[in-house]
């Protein structure tokens, strides 16, 4: 068997597979049957990366608020082809572009963007919207069973696709008592010590855990080993607005937080390597970053994502030697 003919079968054989989508940013379908699609939508997430690397100005970015002129439906859609088109050329063989361009080809009938085709694809874009997009996207054609989405909150339907998990910052990002304000703990809930914070960590992580999140997910770092007792001062100084480097509290937090999942057998979700979006400094979340954590905590599992690109071998180092990691090649 020549490597093309091995190649050929490995990807006969995924066609047969059942799929567990290991990370997503999907909230529940009525979201995206409401919206105003068209062929840019496609174009909407990490292809925007791209297109500024290209040379795209980043003003084109910031002219509506919160919007832009690609993405803005109200603009005409050929205005937005004109702009959008240079920049399609030099970048459609990326991958983030290569995603866009089979779901171009799979569900809407075209391989490729051309001035000839651009409507004709935003027209069959609109038609799919409907409800059941998700069934026949995701469970019909891509098989998938489950979606281990990750969109800051538990999604309130579509339960049985979408599985969540959720941001470890909701619970240990702590600078002063806004931040404790935000969780809606003071006034309304007494909080006057870290071991109150650290019960209303635990009493939270079990409702969510009943409520069938799965996992906290958290941005891989370098953190420091904290006593309780010195979080305990920095807790106090928080709780005067005095507390003028909040890092090593955080720190202590998230150690924390992961004791509490691994007693509650919750995932701990970890991004590695590479980050979204341009002129982000990537260094800081090498996977390197974590061998303390996971040495510390040898009974919690935690799983890696993005294959901790660029530093793969590294990564596959760390698979190799911890029991409790899981490379995801997400």
């Amino acid at each position: 068997m020549s490597l093309r003919d091995v190649y050929l079968w490995l990807l006969n054989e995924f066609e047969d597979f059942y799929v567990v989508d290991a990370h997503e940013h999907l909230p529940p379908e009525k979201y995206r049957v409401s919206r105003d699609v068209d062929v840019f939508t496609l174009f909407s997430h990490y292809t925007l990366t791209d297109l500024i690397t290209a040379g795209l100005p980043e003003d084109t970015f910031k002219s509506f608020g919160d919007f832009n002129r690609v993405l803005d439906p109200s603009l005409p859609i050929e205005e937005r082809w004109r702009i959008f088109k240079p920049y399609y050329e030099v970048c459609k063989h990326t991958s983030y572009f290569r995603a866009a361009r089979i779901a171009l080809r799979e569900f809407y009938g075209v391989d490729d963007l051309t001035d000839e085709n651009y409507l004709e694809v935003s027209k069959r874009m609109k038609d799919a919207n409907k409800p059941g997009l998700y069934r026949r996207v995701l469970k019909e054609k891509c098989r998938i069973k489950a979606v281990l989405t990750q969109i800051g909150r538990i999604p309130e339907e579509d339960r049985d696709l979408l599985i969540p998990i959720l941001p470890m910052w909701l619970l240990t990002e702590l600078s002063n008592t806004r931040s404790l304000e935000a969780r809606g703990l003071k006034p309304n809930v007494d909080v006057s010590s870290l071991e109150d914070y650290l019960s209303h960590v635990k009493s939270r992580m079990e409702m969510w855990k009943r409520d069938g999140v799965v996992g906290l997910k958290f941005l891989a770092r370098q953190t420091v080993d904290v006593s309780k007792e010195d979080a305990d001062k920095m807790f106090k100084m928080l709780l005067k607005n005095e507390l003028a480097d909040p890092k090593p509290l955080n720190d202590f937090l998230v150690n924390e937080t992961v004791k509490v999942a691994s007693e509650l057998d919750m995932v701990i979700s970890v991004h590695t390597g590479m980050l979204a979006g341009n002129w982000e400094d990537f260094s800081t979340t090498n996977p390197i970053h974590m061998i303390p954590m996971l040495r510390r905590h040898r009974n919690a599992k935690f799983d890696l994502y993005h294959a901790g690109i660029t530093w793969v071998r590294e990564l596959g180092i760390i698979g190799k030697t911890f029991p409790n990691v899981w490379l995801n090649l997400c």
